[in-house]
């Protein structure tokens, strides 16, 4: 065999390993600016596709723009805090698809507020979307994956997974549980080769952020603590999940990672941090040596 085929092969086998044909994707939250791109982007590679939200209404847009790409798509109307929508949600999707390969569990909800207002009532709002839909949307998929031999399962997780943040502590709780909870279902469900995995996302630019980014202090205060100096996107979290969802990533399981922009490895310098520019870890970084 020629060196170019050698090449060649490899590179065609990585692409394949990417797709994600004939397989079927349930994404909650995709209403939203992350789980809306992540159901674009595993459309995208071949999926089929189950939208999840609180109406269809508010799919209606992003389902057409899928099924114009060429992929097979539905949307179901669930209320993930609800126990009878949690629980009809999956059987829906099997009725539909005839098989699910792939769980997103992206949908969220913060409430920005001291922990001494928080009540009774934001608690369990919070944890009953936040945790405890994951969890029984993950028992429910699980029989179906043990079926096929194989799944996915992708929490979307935050920075709260694994750090503190003031202001936030019950969405801070709910998402470090789904830290642990990713690692739990890891090590119980690996004898069916189901891999589950977190992915943990920073200071991105969603619908849900958008007054924070519109405030320009608080804009400067979290572009000061990312080492790339910028906000992120809903699709540098899709390409991740669409990652871990492909069997390009079938060693990985029980990980949490970031998509931060640099912000778990650590703080910038003094200097940098405190100069109000951005873009100054950035000139820092780049700075050849004398």
């Amino acid at each position: 065999m020629s060196p170019q085929a050698d090449l060649r092969g490899p590179a065609a086998m990585a692409d394949a390993e990417l797709r994600l044909d004939g397989r079927v994707a349930l994404i909650t939250g995709a209403s939203g600016t992350i789980g809306g791109a992540i159901a674009e982007c595993l459309g995208g590679a071949g999926a089929a596709i189950a939208l999840n939200a609180r109406s269809t209404e508010a799919l209606q847009v992003l389902e057409s723009e899928i099924a114009n790409r060429g992929a097979s798509v539905a949307s179901f109307a669930a209320n993930l805090t609800d126990r009878r929508d949690l629980e009809s949600l999956v059987p829906q999707v099997l009725a539909q698809f005839g098989r699910l390969d792939i769980l997103v569990n992206c949908a969220g909800r913060v409430h920005r507020m001291d922990t001494l207002d928080v009540g009774t009532a934001d608690y369990d709002e919070i944890l009953d979307l936040n945790l405890r839909a994951p969890f029984v949307l993950s028992q429910l998929v699980a029989p179906e994956m043990i079926r096929l031999g194989s799944g996915r399962i992708i929490n979307i997780g935050s920075l709260t997974t694994v750090t503190g943040l003031a202001g936030i502590t019950v969405y801070a709780l709910s998402k470090a549980a789904m830290g642990q909870l990713t690692r739990q279902l890891a090590i119980e469900w690996a004898q069916y080769n189901i891999l589950v995995n977190c992915v943990m996302p920073g200071f991105l630019r969603t619908k849900q952020t958008e007054e924070v980014w519109a405030d320009s202090a608080r804009r400067r205060w979290m572009e000061r603590r990312i080492p790339l100096g910028r906000g992120g996107s809903g699709s540098d979290v899709a390409r991740l999940v669409s990652f871990l969802a492909s069997p390009a990533s079938g060693y990985i399981t029980g990980a949490c990672i970031p998509v931060d922009g640099g912000i778990m490895a650590g703080m910038a310098g003094f200097d940098v941090g405190d100069r109000g520019d951005a873009k100054g870890a950035v000139r820092t970084q780049s700075r050849k040596p004398a």
